[in-house]
């Protein structure tokens, strides 16, 4: 049995064509500005920290709007100790330890990093969030697909909306995990949860992924747990077939458990905003992410309606 919340959102892909009409909240600027990324991950190694510069408007328009920065000075802060970086020889734009000192990065541990590019400085800091892992999951395939409008756009202003009558099938993927936060003193009110689901098929319609649940981003207190005490959330993602006899396709399936901050909550919510030139920076003095997150990923293949672990 389908959630309200997803039979609620197909009633509204069957019935509605939604408008979007995106504009820059953004101001542009005529100057270049240092644009960076990079994530540290519990329990991994220190991260490869990647810069670029943006391109001035006053520029000539066949120019990369995005260019990688090799000459800036870089340093991170874990926990009190300093890793100076330094830039990488085979991957410009990437900087990397300048020691090769295999360090992991303890989980709750506080980091920040600083930087300086062409007199430009630029600092963000944070929290590295507690392990994140994928306790267990279950793949649901229905015994028969459901119609659908199918459309290759939001917009409705667009010459031709590109809508079709199809089936589709409605996968859902229920994910458990544990929030072992009595041990350690961050509560999990400190973090959130961001939950994708990847199927690897070809499927043109935008417009499903918007009203089903394939991916979402939440505190993580916020979610309901079953009886023993673990979190449990339930996703749902699209299949199309042809017709309304038609098996569903073998496919493969990713899933994605993220744990991070409230920094990297405001930078995914905002990402496929239409309304922004860039997602939410937690950085002052540049443009970009730098910040905590815990992963844990899980890869399938569904095979006649069936679940097929990769051997290990």
């Amino acid at each position: 049995m389908l959630p309200d919340r997803i039979r609620f959102a197909i009633l509204v892909v069957l019935t509605l064509f939604v408008v979007i009409t995106g504009c820059d909240s953004i101001e542009p600027a005529n100057d270049q500005f240092l644009v960076v990324e990079g994530f540290l991950e519990a329990d991994k190694p220190l991260p490869i920290i990647i810069l670029k510069q943006t391109t001035a408007l006053n520029q000539d328009l066949t120019t990369e709007p995005e260019r990688p920065v090799i000459d800036a000075s870089v340093q991170i802060t874990l926990d009190g100790s300093t890793i100076p970086y330094r830039p990488s020889l085979s991957n410009p734009g990437e900087f990397e330890p300048a020691s090769q000192e295999n360090q992991l990065i303890p989980p709750g541990a506080n980091f920040s990093i600083d930087l300086e590019w062409l007199g430009q400085k630029a600092h963000a800091s944070g929290l590295v969030p507690n392990t994140i892992a994928l306790d267990s999951f279950q793949v649901r395939v229905p015994n028969a697909p459901v119609t659908a409008i199918l459309v290759d756009t939001l917009r409705l202003d667009t010459p031709s909306v590109g809508a079709r009558r199809g089936y589709i099938y409605l996968v859902e993927v229920d994910l458990w995990w544990t929030t072992p936060f009595p041990s350690n003193p961050v509560p999990d009110s400190t973090f959130w949860i961001e939950t994708r689901l990847r199927p690897q098929i070809d499927f043109s319609s935008k417009v499903l992924d918007v009203f089903l649940l394939s991916e979402e981003v939440q505190p993580e207190e916020n979610i309901q747990s079953d009886p023993f005490s673990r979190k449990l959330w339930t996703g749902v993602y699209a299949v199309p077939v042809e017709d309304s006899t038609e098996a569903v396709p073998d496919h493969s399936l990713s899933i994605q458990l993220l744990r991070g901050t409230t920094d990297y909550a405001l930078f995914a919510a905002s990402r496929n905003n239409p309304e922004r030139r860039e997602p939410i920076s937690n950085i002052d003095g540049a443009i970009g992410i730098v910040t905590g997150i815990s992963l844990a990923t899980r890869h399938v293949d569904i095979i006649n309606g069936t679940i097929q672990l990769p051997s290990q």
